[in-house]
């Protein structure tokens, strides 16, 4: 799933930045929207009983996986595609299934998923605002101690360098490397 995920997803931005920018290229027109139809149909089949997404047909349900499929299937309704309303809400209840009312204690890597489950659930605005802001208010009790304690200072201001940091929880691929800052 999460190949066909990746597929449909550039897919679909590239769909709306076209339609939304009023490029007209034929090639594309042609091609993008039975792609994306084809990708939106083959996910809705693939949905299991509970209403998430697992790695392979006969595996589980997976969390981060069933995530990224509502995002994207977010992404296609708001792109004005055909979605499957009943898809989308069981897919997006799976996800609210997943949110911790315990936001206190989460290390790191769970309070980056929660933030990444809150983040989908808000691009349809489905995020219960009370647990935005709980994880916002535990986190950055926890981010700005870190932050200071990781900061390398040198006689021209402080910097920082990328570790081993969790990059499974729903954060992005891609690394930020600030560099640093002066005073």
């Amino acid at each position: 799933m999460k190949q066909t995920v990746s597929r449909f997803l550039p897919n679909v931005l590239t769909y709306r930045a076209l339609t939304d920018l009023g490029v007209e290229n034929a090639t594309l027109a042609e091609k993008l929207p039975g792609l994306v139809t084809d990708s939106i149909e083959k996910l809705s089949l693939r949905q299991k009983d509970d209403g998430g997404w697992g790695g392979w047909i006969d595996s589980q349900s997976n969390p981060y996986l069933t995530a990224y499929v509502v995002y994207g299937l977010i992404q296609a309704r708001n792109a004005g595609l055909d979605v499957r309303a009943d898809v989308l809400d069981r897919g997006e209840q799976f996800v609210v299934g997943q949110l911790s009312n315990q936001v206190k204690d989460l290390n790191r890597r769970a309070a980056n998923q929660q933030a990444g489950y809150l983040f989908v659930l808000s691009e349809d605005s489905q995020a219960p605002a009370g647990q935005i802001n709980t994880l916002f208010e535990e986190r950055i009790q926890s981010l700005l101690p870190d932050l200071n304690n990781a900061a390398g200072l040198s006689a021209t201001g402080a910097h920082w360098e990328a570790d081993n940091a969790d990059t499974r929880g729903l954060s992005p691929t891609a690394h930020s490397r600030p560099t640093a800052c002066t005073g």
